[in-house]
Order: C-alpha cells, then structure tokens, then sequence
C-alpha cells in the first residue's frame, strides 16, 4: 500500500507541475505539439489491424485491445524514428558548421 501511496503522490506532483507548465509557457506551442502527437497516433491506428488472440494463458485478447496494442507500438516506432532523424540532422548541422 505505500507503494501505492508513493505512486499516486508523485502522479499528483507531474500533474500538478504539467498543468502549471502549461499555464505559464507559451500555449499555441503546446497545442500544436499534443495536436501533431494526436495526429501521430490517429496514423498508427489507421495502420494497424485487430484480430481476436488467444494469448499464453488461455485467454482472449480482444481485436479492439490488438488494434490498440498495434497502435501503441507502431505509435512508437514512428517517434523513435523522428527522433533518430531529428538526431542525424542536428549532427549534421554541427559537422557543418
């Protein structure tokens, strides 16, 4: 139970802070940046596909669970790959100047 005491003191703590943040920052930017993440995964999910699973113990995992799990991942990988690119180019630029 501490642990779960702990766990949702410091998710209050992040919320708080976040919404603090967003509040004093510049707002515009924040929205375009969770607009572009929105638009992100809404691509990741047209992507992907859901099929019924029969998991390791025997369980069922749901096509919408499958779509989403897919979506999770693909979500993933498309900012993983983003940010290797954004990485290569600021090197780049480094080598260059």
């Amino acid at each position: 139970y501490v642990a779960y005491i702990v766990f949702a003191i410091i998710v209050l703590l992040v919320l708080f802070f976040v919404i603090k943040g967003l509040f004093s920052g510049d707002i515009k930017r924040t929205l375009i940046a969770v607009g572009a993440f929105i638009v992100v995964i809404g691509i990741a999910y047209v992507l992907t596909g859901g099929t019924e699973r029969q998991l390791s113990d025997g369980t069922m995992l749901s096509a919408s669970a499958d779509h989403w799990v897919g979506a999770g991942l693909v979500t993933f990988y498309i900012l993983a790959g983003i940010a290797i690119l954004l990485m290569v180019v600021s090197g780049i630029r480094k080598l260059i100047k």
